[in-house]
């Protein structure tokens, strides 16, 4: 399938506050990250918290605005688009949050939550919206008595299914979907998990799931891509970048996974020392302070985002063929 999202070299900064309102620095949240993501497939984002995964979505949704970059969306580029401009594109573009009671209006009825997008975007004539709001209720598995519920009055699932409910409304191309299911019990999680999954092959979207945690990645992706202190470190398919991980600290993610009582781990690594501070990332790689397989250049040149084997991305010095670090120098 053709792309419909390519991002090219998206960075952030956040200003660190000073005295008298000026920066005393800036943190690097986002750092020259690109990706494409094929149509109606799934990218899953993942890395440990604030690895800056969750900035990258607010970014392509135009939340919050880039320093640098480009977001191509079929043939649109988004990140060059005007307010204005921006109004129409957001029907393309929706988010799902980690917190669902947080993005729903608590002075809304679930009815009026569900009934505003398509009296701003003017999607349906006015007889039409009911018949939508039903249908779209249903489609998450919520009854009719629900649609006349505040937010309060929803559990953590039913909120999160409302929140659903109110990105895919306005049946967007790219929806980013943020930590959806993370403050979900596990019973809760996998009913969700599932209503997504549905959602997606019956409206053919394309999606970029974000999440920490691996296990969930693996079962809504089709294609991985890790990231570690504002950078990504390693892409590729679901099954390759389980079967054949490349970049040692995607294998260190990995071993994480939890195992079941009696089932051999087939990795066990513990990092050294804490993830550096973003304020102040280290030289070079910067992953090589806590890489047990780290080399002299490391330390003192960047790596490349590179494709070190076909549909295999790559952010290391180390060849994916012989395990040792290649000399740039």
């Amino acid at each position: 399938m053709p792309d419909l999202v390519r991002v090219e070299g998206l960075r952030k900064r956040f200003p660190i506050a000073g005295l008298f309102g000026r920066p005393s620095g800036y943190v690097s949240a986002v750092e020259d990250v690109s990706f494409s993501i094929p149509h109606g497939s799934t990218l899953g984002l993942v890395g440990e918290s604030g690895c800056g995964k969750t900035t990258v979505g607010r970014l392509l949704s135009r939340l919050i605005e880039a320093d640098e970059g480009r977001f191509e969306l079929g043939d649109q580029e988004i990140l060059a688009k005007s307010a204005r401009e921006m109004h129409k594109a957001k029907r393309d573009i929706q988010m799902v949050f980690q917190d669902p009671q947080a993005s729903l209006n608590p002075r809304m009825t679930v009815r009026g939550i569900l009934r505003e997008p398509f009296v701003v975007h003017h999607l349906v004539a006015k007889r039409q919206i009911e018949q939508e709001v039903d249908q779209l209720i249903s489609m998450v598995g919520l009854s009719p008595e629900h649609l006349n519920r505040y937010p309060k009055e929803l559990s953590g699932g039913q909120q999160q299914r409302v929140g659903i409910c109110k990105a895919v409304s306005l049946k967007p191309r790219f929806l980013i979907l943020d930590e959806p299911t993370s403050a979900l019990d596990v019973c809760v999680q996998a009913q969700i998990l599932n209503t997504l999954k549905r959602i997606q092959r019956e409206m053919d979207m394309t999606c970029l799931f974000i999440s920490h945690d691996l296990s969930v990645i693996h079962q809504m992706s089709d294609n991985i891509a890790v990231m570690y202190l504002g950078q990504l470190v390693e892409m590729a398919s679901n099954e390759r970048i389980m079967r054949h991980t490349l970049h040692p600290y995607t294998r260190a993610l990995f071993s994480a996974i939890p195992t079941l009582p009696g089932e051999e781990r087939a990795l066990d690594i513990t990092l050294a020392g804490d993830v550096p501070n973003p304020a102040d990332p280290p030289s070079g790689c910067r992953f090589h302070p806590r890489c047990a397989e780290r080399a002299a250049v490391c330390s003192r040149q960047a790596p490349p985002w590179r494709q070190a084997r076909p549909g295999h991305w790559l952010r290391c010095h180390q060849s994916p063929d012989t395990g040792s670090a290649t000399n740039k120098e």
